[in-house]
């Protein structure tokens, strides 16, 4: 997703989210400080050059192995990009106070406390947490449905493009040319049938075996805006996976302040950081792979 996407995704939400009911939650800061590696002083081997130049020709069938391993590992990295969009979905969660990130990491608060408490019967957290989601989504999107016309939160939710005058819910995509998100053309989906998709998703999601994933993709910060997740599904069910595809792109996920969008990862930046090395051009970022997880 682009960066002013993301802007525009937090900026919507944060005139809206004031408006819906709970605003008692509070993110807390990480405390956690990410350490730097030391780098050796390259050149200072203390080997005479003799010695040097053997153990060069002897590294040679080493590098050779090393540079196979590395093409292998490339393949095997793109093989699993294209299962894995088969399967997963990455969302981009709001840091904002009420959004969605917000409540998932209280909810993951609670889960924890309950099962050091040795609670029965607890669902695992990752499905937990997904059918959180998708209550919050439920909630928001029934308010703004039943709000009245005249009524700031329906105002709002119009003008932001998070809702059609007829209450149903559109698709956005990103302009390159005016440089923001604007209405696609795609279908809108209506309200009965958005509450419909829900209360279906929702019913589904009592397997435990259909969320196989769902957790960040980044370390919690303060300094992000969007912090990206991994949504993976059972790959053997279909209909949770084409309702989730369906509602790709769409303006639900405004709603808690979040994105969402099918796996389109063609690389992974470790893959890319490995293809740079061996091209010799250091440890390249990979803007292609970077894509998959910026906002």
């Amino acid at each position: 997703m682009e960066v002013g996407a993301a802007e525009q995704v937090i900026e919507a939400f944060s005139q809206l989210a004031p408006l819906f009911r709970d605003n008692s939650l509070k993110l807390e800061p990480n405390p956690r400080v990410t350490k730097q590696r030391k780098r050796e002083t390259p050149g200072q081997t203390g080997k005479p050059p003799q010695q040097a130049d053997h153990d060069q020709q002897e590294a040679l069938p080493v590098m050779q192995l090393v540079r196979t391993m590395a093409n292998l590992i490339i393949k095997h990295d793109q093989e699993l990009q294209n299962l894995r969009k088969m399967d997963q979905f990455i969302l981009f969660l709001s840091s904002e106070p009420l959004g969605a990130l917000h409540l998932l990491v209280q909810e993951s608060k609670i889960w924890k406390q309950k099962m050091e408490a040795s609670t029965p019967h607890m669902l695992s957290l990752r499905q937990h947490l997904t059918i959180t989601l998708l209550k919050a989504l439920r909630q928001r999107a029934e308010q703004i449905v039943q709000a009245k016309d005249t009524e700031e939160l329906y105002l709002t939710s119009v003008q932001k493009g998070l809702i059609l005058k007829d209450r149903s819910f559109p698709f956005h995509k990103w302009d390159h040319a005016e440089k923001k998100l604007v209405l696609d053309k795609k279908t809108p989906i209506s309200a009965a049938k958005m509450g419909q998709h829900l209360e279906e998703l929702l019913e589904m999601l009592q397997d435990p075996y259909l969320v196989i994933r769902f957790h960040s993709l980044k370390p919690h910060s303060q300094d992000l805006q969007s912090v990206p997740w991994r949504l993976q599904l059972n790959l053997r069910s279909d209909r949770p996976y084409e309702l989730f595809l369906h509602l790709a792109h769409s303006s639900l996920w405004m709603l808690v302040g979040a994105s969402m969008k099918p796996h389109s990862l063609g690389q992974s930046g470790l893959a890319t950081a490995v293809q740079s090395l061996m091209n010799g051009k250091g440890k390249g970022k990979g803007k292609r792979a970077k894509q998959e997880l910026t906002p």
